[in-house]
């Protein structure tokens, strides 16, 4: 019974022990519980936060490349200002050349025209040399010659007229090719600036193409900008969108986690509740064997056994030798079979 009883307590000590050890793991567990929780629910949270990055991102890429295509357009606008004010230029430079075609021309003209004249007035004075009053002159038929024509001094002849004639054709000719290149230069640049009028409208609502070319590149300036802007954040969506992916995978992850925890957090209640119920168990039969035990050890117990043990023999030796006294002193038999009688009750 004692070594029943020490079982019982080794016993009992193993359960108190487990029960401390599945309180520590159910703590741990609980714990553990709270931080996968917590966890998770701002994992949650952060992941809800993410759920239109996709639309976001796509909404800021649209924005993007409409102000891409803004900025092509006033960049395409400057660059075809750039191509209008050349093509002023060509058309200046080819108005100057057709201007000075033109004054060549008529200056050759007037030379021309002179020497004709010149020459032509030589050709009267030869005629008016030969004309006789009540003659007919051979030009006009006039019987009378009151102002006869003059001989020039210095006439042309009529090969420096001919001359004169053939350069100022060919400075006319040049001249008309002057006219209709400046007047091609001219149709360009007027193309030009109406195309750009009807761009400056449909981009900046100016008809002023001077006034549209100073806002366009302020515009293409603040677009630049713009585009950095959202640059910057996409590569900020990028990352979120990477975040939201990592979260898809993490979440499952963490709910398994908290998933096994609880079972953790469950065994150790079962353990808990088993080792409390092998405590009431063991407690119980501790106290109804140590209530049916005389002594608080084995070693006590053990103590009185072997005194009892050492009465035993003592009162056995007494018996054998009262045996031999009654086999020797039959006479004493009534005597002595009340000191037997006695000892008999004392044994028992």
């Amino acid at each position: 019974d004692y070594d029943r009883l020490t079982q019982l307590r080794a016993s009992n000590q193993a359960a108190q022990e487990e029960k401390q050890k599945a309180e520590r793991d159910g703590a741990a567990a609980l714990k553990e519980k709270q931080t996968l929780l917590s966890e998770l629910e701002s994992w949650k949270e952060e992941r809800k936060g993410l759920e239109n990055i996709g639309a976001e991102k796509e909404k800021l890429l649209r924005q993007k490349q409409e102000q891409h295509r803004e900025r092509e357009q006033l960049q395409k606008l400057i660059s075809d200002m750039a191509k209008f004010h050349a093509q002023q230029e060509k058309w200046e430079t080819a108005r100057e050349l057709y201007l000075a075609a033109d004054e060549r021309s008529a200056q050759l003209l007037r030379d021309y025209d002179a020497k004709n004249k010149a020459f032509l007035d030589e050709q009267a004075g030869i005629i008016a040399s030969t004309l006789t009053d009540g003659v007919p002159c051979p030009v006009c038929g006039s019987l009378h010659h009151p102002v006869p024509a003059m001989m020039a001094e210095s006439a042309p002849t009529e090969e420096e007229v001919k001359k004169a004639r053939k350069a100022y054709e060919k400075a006319a000719k040049e001249t008309e090719k002057a006219s209709a290149a400046a007047a091609k230069e001219n149709g360009k640049a007027a193309g030009l600036e109406e195309a750009l009028r009807k761009q400056a409208e449909t981009l900046l609502h100016m008809q002023s193409i001077e006034d549209a070319e100073a806002a366009a590149r302020e515009s293409v300036v603040k677009l630049t900008e713009q585009i950095l802007t959202l640059d910057t954040k996409l590569r900020e969506a990028d990352k979120q969108q990477q975040r939201k992916k990592q979260l898809d995978s993490l979440i499952p992850q963490k709910e398994e986690a908290l998933s096994a925890c609880e079972e953790k957090l469950a065994v150790s209640k079962e353990r808990l509740a088993s080792a409390g119920a092998s405590i009431r168990s063991l407690s119980e039969q501790i106290t109804v064997l140590k209530e049916k035990l005389r002594f608080d050890s084995k070693n006590a117990a053990t103590l009185f056994r072997n005194s009892l043990d050492r009465e035993r023999k003592m009162l056995q030796n007494a018996l054998e030798t009262a045996e031999k006294n009654h086999t020797a002193c039959k006479e004493r038999m009534v005597s002595l079979s009340a000191s037997v009688q006695q000892l008999k009750l004392q044994l028992e």
